[in-house]
Parts: structure tokens; C-alpha cells; sequence
């Protein structure tokens, strides 16, 4: 038996809810690694910071949330 069009929208929809609910999560990830890496700097007195080992929006967020404490 064929898959209808209708079957194949559904899972194209779940598929793209999939995704949506992926990178979300990876977004929250992103905050909370910059959260993490700012904390070690900062607190456990860890001087060595390379962004180059890191992505472009956590040395931001990083940057943001350093000068705002």
C-alpha cells in the first residue's frame, strides 16, 4: 500500500517539530555553556580563554552577561 499524501504531511510535520524542539534545545545549550564558561573564569580563577575554541554566540553571550555583573 501507497502512502497517501495525507500520511506523508504528517510526518513531514513531525519531522519539522522534531527540528524546531532540536534547536531549541541546542539554543538553551548555547546559554548555558556560555553560563558555565563564565562561572570558571570568573570564580574558579580559570585565566586561559581562547574564543577561538568556542562558537561566536557564546563569546558573545559571554561578553554580554561579564560586563553586566
Amino acid at each position: 500500500m501507497k502512502p497517501t499524501y495525507e500520511k506523508f504531511g504528517t510526518k513531514v510535520l513531525t519531522m519539522a517539530v522534531q527540528l524546531a524542539n532540536a534547536e531549541s534545545k541546542c539554543r538553551e545549550l548555547v546559554v548555558e555553556s556560555a553560563e558555565l564558561k563564565i562561572f570558571i573564569v570568573s570564580d574558579c580563577h580559570v585565566t586561559h580563554f581562547e574564543p577561538g575554541n568556542f562558537y561566536e554566540e557564546e563569546v558573545v553571550l559571554a561578553s554580554l552577561l561579564s560586563t553586566a555583573t
